[in-house]
Parts: structure tokens; C-alpha cells; sequence
């Protein structure tokens, strides 16, 4: 039987010429990206250019590279881009020389799941024109502000683009030689990458032992800045696969790696100071214990040797816990898990309220990427949250920043210690109340800071009317060297422009300019004429930008057919995966131990309102999905 999907693809591929102009879209879009990337521009074409290299050698290479990736390519915190990142150049460069080089035939998934997923399609089509329309001026603040109508493509680009992988994901795991066992590489680098990552972060911050700082770990995740669990997320997905990649015929190298990973993981984990990793990886452990013990895995030596290796990773993983959970930030989370339940809940209900008793929005929801402007209006005048907007006055731009709650725009700048500095700006409207912040930053995890308050606006000074300010202080401790290696990683340091605090006038900024004794302007786009390029955008009100659970959010955005079609997909992709376990495949518990941990992690994050676990979490469902065919395809 023919389905739309596997038509269009086949047609496709019947039609070289075709296809190869249909590369030119996903090439175009990349060059865009690129030629108007505010940071390292020659980096990423290096980058880009080895990448595709690499691919039209090997074709299925990006199911190694793309997971290994995506944890740490992210350079969100220097280009302020929300909207267009460097991962999704990646994975540009990815579809451009596939469809250039490899026909795009997709192998028929079963014909429930296919149904399925063409009804999740047309139904997801039309939520995102709900949530696009009508559509906003393209102006600095259309791809700067979440608040935008365009944010509903910034959260489909996830879907949109592991959908567009789909038939190479097909093609690689049916006859590709273990494609599985690439796509598990993958994740256990990328998960090796983020742990060195974030222990690099906790030397450089409170120290890799300071269990009583309430520092907690973002990593690479720039986009945690406004909340979610986008790392615990990329964790506890990544921890199953450390299994198929290293204890499948498993040597002594392979042994001693795996348990390094795991126990920088585990430490990883615990450092995030969350709860839902360590539950996700209790339900993951069962999960595989079960298959290990009760599938067909082969001889029994080879159970009783994982068995052994998870005991001994348990062992490891307890004493690593052990300080942690006597008396640390964890622990006092853990302390609290009852009033935060009360929160969670209360705020749940409070998201499907916001979701009106309409045909068109309770079949397919307010619309992707709604959430934040739905809140917005629905709390307006009662625990209203801050915002913000690139505003337009006689032709020139300038941020204006509402009042509220902890809500920061902070740019990278390199501030050595004991040094005089001078600040500019324009500045008007609740001058009185605003400061600037510099300090050593790794996100949002500040130390060292050094406030400047605006002041006051003068008197009988009308707030309407624009002040230039100027502010010359010395940077004192920031920046000051860490020890012996000092030479190789120093604390990252930054500017922040505080937003007013609630029940306050709105703050308007322009001309930011932070000069060194040398004259030399420090900050990038102070005039805020290219949007939010360069600033990254923070707020302490997560509430107000995340439904806090993936079945609350798709509700809320998707309507009943975005989460009945959800549901269906997970349901379809589950019983495959145990169907493909009972069978022997040791790939599939593998599998569904990280889908079980991530969807785990779902309960109390919405995931797909950040895009890369968005993509993470549709290329693992089109995985599962595919394991019948790939099963067939290895007899």
C-alpha cells in the first residue's frame, strides 16, 4: 500500500534533478544563517565544510555526528540567536548533502504507525499556522522575542527537521551496516562532551566539591536560561546508550571507559541538583534490567557480565551520591518535593485554562510556540510576567524592557581584574530603579558582581525624555586568574541589563557601549538595531514561559488531536520496541529505557519548547517506529 509519505518520497527519488533542486532550500536557508551569524562565522564554514566532507564520503556519518553534536554545539549564549542556531546549521548542512547525494526512498514504516504519523503531520500543520497567524511585522523584534508570532517556528523547526531526516533515518537503520550501534556512538560522545563540560563548569564555579553552593549546572544549555530541564533531559537520554555502545561484546578498554562515563554521568546527574534525573534513571535501570534478565540476550555469560557492570556502576554511582544526599542543595530539594508538588499542579491546571472552549482551539490548541503570549494575556494586571521588545521611535531601535520578575539581557565581554571601565548608554522611562550588572557568568550562574545603579532621572525631568549616562568603574576581583590554570580556562565574564522590578515604568535602553582604557568598545550591537544579536535573554519567572509537562504543553498548543496523536505515536512506538526486545534485539531495551527516562523527565518539563530536546525526542520516536522493518531487514 502506497501512503502519502512513502509517495512523495519515491517520487522524489525517481526525480534526481528534482530532488537536487529541492537541496537548494535547506542550502539557501544555511546561507542565510550564516552570512548574518553574529559570532564566528569562520569557524562554523570550517566547521559546516569538513562536516559535509565527511557526509558525502560516509552517508550515514550524521547519525553519529548529529547526537555527538547536539549537547554541546550551542553558541546561543555569545550570538543571543534563539530562533536560528549553530546546531540547526548542522543539521542544514545534513539534509543539503543528503538529498544531493543520496535518494530520499523511504522504506514503508508499519502501516498503523504511517497512518498515524500523517495524521500527527496534518494535525501539527495546522496548529503551527494557529500559532503563526497572524503573522507579525518582519522587523529587529519578529525573530528576537519569544513573545512573537515566530516563535511558532522556533519550536517546529524540532519536528520539522527530524521529520525531514526521516527517510535517511529509515534507509540507514533497514540496511545500513549497525546503524543502531552508530546513532548509540553518537549519544555516548555527546554525553562524554556535556559531562566534561559541565564538570569544566563547577571547577571554574563553586569547585567540584562544594556541595552546599547553590550553583546549579546549565552546561551547554543557553536556552535553561528562561528554565526547563533541557539538560537533565540530554542526560538521562544519553545514560541507556553508554550499554549498547560499550558493553555489546564488551573488552577490558570498553569496560574501563564504560565506567568513567558513567560515573562522570552520574556526578553530572547529581550536580544538576534535580530530582526527575534520578528518578528517570532508576525507571531506565529496571527497564534494562528486566530485558537483560528475562529477553533472549544471547548466552548467559553475557547477562551475568552486564549484570556484574551494573552492580559495580551502581556501587560507584552510591558513593558518588552519598555526600550529595546527607547534605548538599540536592538533598534539600528533595526536602521540599511536597510544596513544589503543590506549585506543579496548581500551575498545570492553570496552563489547560488557558486553552479556549473553541472547535478550531480544542481540536488543534492555541497554536505552536503560544504558550508564552497566552500566559502573558491571561495574567495581565495579576502576577503579570516581565517582557520585553526591540521598539522603533523616528526610525531608530532601542530595547524596551517591562517591569516584573528577574528578567536580564546579558552580553560576553572580556573583563580583566583590578581595570578601569567606563559605561554609556541612553536611557529613560524607570531610571530610578534599574542597575547593570558585571560579573563573572557562566549563564546565569553569577559570582563577583559589580552593580551600577542607573540613578535618578533629575529634577522636574520628564520620564519621557531620553538621558545619556556615563559610569566609570574599576573591575576590582572579576575576571582575577584560577590558579595554576589560569592560562587555559578562566571564568567567563559578562554585562547584564536588569529589567525593573514590578509595579514599575518600563525601562528603555539604546547606545550601550562599555569602553576599556584603551578606548576599545567591548559590546556588540549596544543599539539593538539587529534585534537581540550578541544578548542573551534570561528570566527567573519559568513559570511564565513553560506549561512544565509535554503532555500540558502539546494540550495547550496541539489541541486534543496533537495529543491524542502524541499519544498514539508513543503507544505505537513502545510496543514495537518491546516486540523488537522480546525478539532478541538488544538495541531496542536500549532504546526504550531512554525514551522511558526522557518522557520520565516529560512529567515535569514541556521538552519540545526547547528546540534541540524537541529534535532529540522525535528522532528517537522515528527510530522506534522503525524497528520492525529494521528487524525484517537483518533476518
Amino acid at each position: 500500500m502506497t501512503t502519502p509519505v512513502t509517495g512523495v518520497a519515491n517520487a522524489l527519488a525517481a526525480n534526481g534533478v528534482g530532488q537536487r533542486l529541492l537541496a537548494l532550500l535547506p542550502l539557501g536557508a544555511l546561507l542565510w544563517m550564516v552570512v548574518a551569524f553574529p559570532v564566528a562565522r569562520g569557524w562554523l564554514v570550517t566547521g559546516y565544510l569538513a562536516y559535509a566532507l565527511l557526509l558525502w564520503r560516509r552517508p550515514t556519518s550524521w547519525l553519529f555526528v548529529l547526537p555527538a553534536a547536539l549537547p554541546v554545539l550551542n553558541l546561543e549564549a555569545w550570538s543571543g540567536r534563539q530562533y536560528f542556531n549553530a546546531f540547526d546549521g548542522l543539521i542544514l548542512v545534513t539534509l543539503t548533502v543528503l538529498l544531493w547525494r543520496r535518494p530520499a526512498v523511504m522504506p514503508s514504516l508499519p502501516r498503523t504507525a504511517q497512518r498515524m504519523l500523517v495524521f500527527y503531520c496534518a494535525a501539527y500543520a495546522v496548529s503551527l499556522l494557529v500559532g503563526l497567524f497572524p503573522l507579525s511585522p518582519l522587523d529587529p523584534d519578529a525573530f528576537a522575542n519569544i513573545f512573537s508570532h515566530y516563535n511558532a517556528l522556533r519550536l517546529a523547526k524540532a519536528f520539522v527537521l527530524a521529520l525531514a531526516l526521516l527517510p535517511w533515518l529509515d534507509d540507514a537503520l533497514t540496511n545500513a551496516r549497525d546503524a543502531s550501534g552508530t546513532l548509540a556512538w553518537g549519544m555516548t560522545v555527546g554525553l562524554l562532551l556535556l559531562c566534561l563540560v559541565i564538570v569544566m563548569e563547577r571547577y571554574l564555579f563553586p569547585g567540584l566539591f562544594d556541595l552546599t553552593n547553590g550553583h546549579r549546572v546549565l552546561g551547554t544549555f543557553a536556552s535553561m536560561s528562561t528554565g526547563g530541564a533541557a539538560l537533565d533531559a540530554s542526560l538521562v537520554t544519553a545514560i541507556p546508550f553508554l550499554v549498547a555502545a560499550l558493553l555489546r561484546r564488551p573488552g577490558p578498554l570498553k569496560l574501563l571507559l564504560f565506567v568513567i562515563v558513567f560515573a562522570l554521568a552520574g556526578y553530572a546527574v547529581l550536580v544538576t541538583a534535580s530530582r526527575a534525573p534520578l528518578v528517570a534513571l532508576l525507571i531506565e535501570g529496571l527497564v534494562l534490567a528486566v530485558f537483560v534478565i528475562s529477553g533472549r540476550q544471547g548466552s548467559s555469560r553475557w547477562w551475568v557480565r552486564a549484570l556484574v557492570v551494573a552492580i559495580g556502576g551502581i556501587l560507584v554511582c552510591g558513593a558518588i551520591a552519598l555526600p550529595f544526599m546527607v547534605r548538599s542543595l540536592t538533598s534539600e530539594r528533595f526536602r521540599t518535593i511536597v510544596a513544589d508538588s503543590g506549585v506543579r499542579l496548581d500551575h498545570w491546571a492553570d496552563s489547560v485554562s488557558m486553552l479556549e472552549r473553541t472547535p478550531l482551539h480544542l481540536l488543534f490548541g492555541m497554536g505552536i510556540g503560544s504558550f508564552p503570549e497566552r500566559y502573558l494575556w491571561h495574567h495581565l494586571g495579576k502576577d503579570q510576567p516581565s517582557t520585553y521588545r526591540i521598539a522603533s521611535e523616528q526610525d531608530e531601535w532601542f530595547l524596551r524592557m517591562g517591569s516584573g520578575s528577574g528578567m536580564r539581557l546579558t552580553q560576553k565581554a572580556v573583563i580583566e581584574p583590578a581595570t578601569e571601565y567606563t559605561l554609556k548608554l541612553r536611557a529613560r522611562g524607570a531610571v530610578a530603579v534599574s542597575r547593570i550588572a558585571i560579573c563573572e557568568l557562566w549563564l546565569t550562574n553569577s559570582r563577583y558582581c559589580h552593580f551600577i545603579r542607573i540613578g535618578d532621572r533629575g529634577t522636574g525631568e520628564p520620564a519621557t525624555q531620553w538621558r545619556e549616562l556615563q559610569f566609570t568603574f574599576n573591575s576590582k576581583e572579576i575576571g582575577q586568574p584560577i590558579g595554576n590554570l589560569s592560562r587555559l580556562l578562566r571564568r567567563g565574564t559578562a554585562l547584564s541589563l536588569i529589567g525593573p522590578e514590578a509595579g514599575n515604568d518600563a525601562l528603555d535602553i539604546d547606545d550601550v557601549r562599555l569602553y576599556d582604557v584603551a578606548g576599545t568598545n567591548l559590546l556588540n550591537n549596544g543599539d539593538f538595531a539587529a534585534g537581540l544579536d550578541n544578548w542573551l535573554y534570561s528570566s527567573d519567572d519559568h513559570l511564565a514561559l513553560h506549561a512544565k509537562n509535554l503532555f500540558v504543553h502539546t494540550l495547550l498548543e496541539q489541541g486534543v488531536s496533537g495529543l491524542l496523536g502524541l499519544f498514539a505515536l508513543v503507544a505505537i512506538a513502545v510496543a514495537t520496541m518491546v516486540r523488537g526486545a522480546a525478539a532478541g534485539d538488544g538495541f531496542q531495551p536500549v532504546l526504550l529505557a531512554a525514551m522511558a527516562g526522557l518522557f520520565t523527565i516529560g512529567l515535569i518539563d514541556s521538552l519540545v519548547d526547547q528546540p534541540r530536546i524537541g529534535w532529540l525526542l522525535y528522532l528517537l520516536l522515528f527510530t522506534a517506529l522503525n524497528g520492525a522493518n529494521a528487524r525484517r531487514s537483518a533476518r
